[in-house]
Formats: structure tokens, C-alpha cells, sequence
């Protein structure tokens, strides 16, 4: 099943790996806060499948 172009695993790799950056940042600078990775991940997920949308979009009229 693909999402705007992607496969759902590509997806969600994408989002663990700014899951864990954020985390890893977070850890040093010993202030994790949970509910700002999972919206900070949430919100990338949801922003990478609008842009990947509209391009898209935007190739198709092309």
C-alpha cells in the first residue's frame, strides 16, 4: 500500500528516524518530553504526506 507515493514503511521509517534524533537531542540536553516527540513525529509524518501530495499534484498537471 503506498501513501502519496511512498510505501507506508518508508513512512514510518521516516518518522522513527526523527523520533530518535529529537530523543537523542533531548537526552543530552537532559529534558526528554515525550508529549513534544510524539507531536513533533506525528506532525512530520503528517507534513511529509501533504508535500509529497501536493508534488504529486503538481507532476501530474505537468
Amino acid at each position: 500500500m503506498e501513501l502519496a507515493g511512498r510505501s507506508i514503511r518508508e513512512r514510518v521509517m521516516q518518522a522513527l528516524v526523527v523520533f530518535v534524533v529529537f530523543f537523542a537531542y533531548d537526552y543530552l540536553q537532559n529534558a526528554v518530553d515525550w508529549s513534544y516527540l510524539f507531536a513533533a513525529t506525528a506532525l512530520f509524518f503528517v507534513m511529509m504526506l501533504v508535500i509529497d501530495g501536493l508534488s504529486e499534484r503538481l507532476k501530474s498537471r505537468s
